[in-house]
């Protein structure tokens, strides 16, 4: 469900990643449609975190600095989607600032 919404809502690309190798987190975040991913955020005193299938990562980063990703590395082979932050804002800024207040919200709570 949540993946046909991004699908729906984003331009993605589709990659496909093997056990240890990395992912460079820049201007995206992403869908994981199965397999592990697992690495490090914060700015301060780095914290682990690990995500897998119908998981999304690199969007909490987004919103608050704080949550920047500083490491990441494929735990299990991998396919994921990839969407543009830049799109992302974009839909925000085109979005009422009641729902937008929401969105983070869930953001905040849900995702790395």
């Amino acid at each position: 469900m949540l993946e046909n919404a991004l699908k729906n809502m984003f331009a993605y690309k589709e990659l496909s990643l093997s056990e240890g190798e990395t992912l460079s987190i820049n201007e995206s975040f992403y869908y994981i449609q199965n397999g592990i991913v697992h690495g490090t955020f914060g700015n301060k005193v780095p914290v682990k975190f690990e995500c897998s299938q119908n998981e999304i990562f690199g969007l909490r980063q987004l919103i608050d600095n704080n949550f920047e990703i500083k490491t990441l590395q494929i735990k299990k082979s991998i396919k994921l989607l990839s969407f543009h932050h830049q799109d992302f804002t974009e839909m925000l800024q085109g979005t009422d600032k009641n729902i937008v207040i929401f969105l983070k919200s869930l953001i905040q709570h849900g995702t790395f």
